[in-house]
């Protein structure tokens, strides 16, 4: 387990509570869709709005497959980017990381270039409960790859100049930021399929390198 303390004190690493009783994305009930998207509700509420949003969410399809990691980034005043990455053949688990390699790689661009930004909240939200487990209840993971990015976000988090909080939303509940980085995620798979998109994943990952 990813202890507080083993993260500089100015770096907030949010544990977030994993609802129970609302299922999966792929198997919910219709009194647990019904419950999904309240609960989502109610989370962003209790989020500092002048903070920046990173929605991010991962795609194969067939799973494993072509794989793509989504994005959708907000910050204060409604500035919005969406972001998709091709990453090759994969798993869905492999664009869930992925993308919040890249979405704090980006706000990380963005706060070096706004002094502003620096000690700003920033919330990754994503429905990915393996990412949840792999960054926040140390849990492990079989690919060489996957551990690679888990370590490459934590260095991230270490050195970054924002305050971070990472959070789990119900995936396919209707919240619209969470949509829309699935069908970025979407995009992603899909410019895998054409050949389109990065390489070298593992020295990517090794030099906290997402972007494209």
């Amino acid at each position: 387990r990813l202890s507080q303390d083993s993260l500089h004190n100015w770096i907030a690493l949010t544990k977030p509570k994993i609802a129970k009783g609302l299922g999966s994305a792929g198997s919910r009930s219709s009194a647990q869709r019904a419950a999904a998207k309240p609960y989502a509700t109610q989370l962003l509420d209790q989020m500092d709005p002048n903070g920046l949003f990173l929605y991010t969410d991962g795609s194969a399809n067939p799973n494993p497959g072509p794989c793509g990691a989504g994005i959708l980034y907000t910050r204060p005043q409604r500035i919005d980017r969406e972001l998709a990455i091709g990453i090759g053949q994969g798993t869905n688990n492999l664009g869930e990381l992925w993308a919040i390699g890249a979405a704090i790689e980006l706000a990380e661009l963005e706060a070096a270039q706004d002094p502003l930004l620096h000690g700003c909240p920033a919330y990754i939200i994503t429905d990915s409960q393996y990412a949840i487990g792999i960054l926040l209840e140390g849990w492990t993971s079989k690919h060489d790859l996957n551990t690679a990015i888990a370590e490459s976000i934590r260095r991230m988090l270490r050195r970054s100049r924002l305050h971070w909080h990472i959070n789990w939303t119900p995936g396919h509940a209707g919240v619209p930021g969470n949509e829309v980085a699935d069908a970025a995620a979407g995009s992603g798979a899909e410019a895998s399929q054409r050949g389109v998109g990065i390489t070298g994943l593992l020295q990517r990952a090794q030099l906290d390198h997402f972007l494209p």
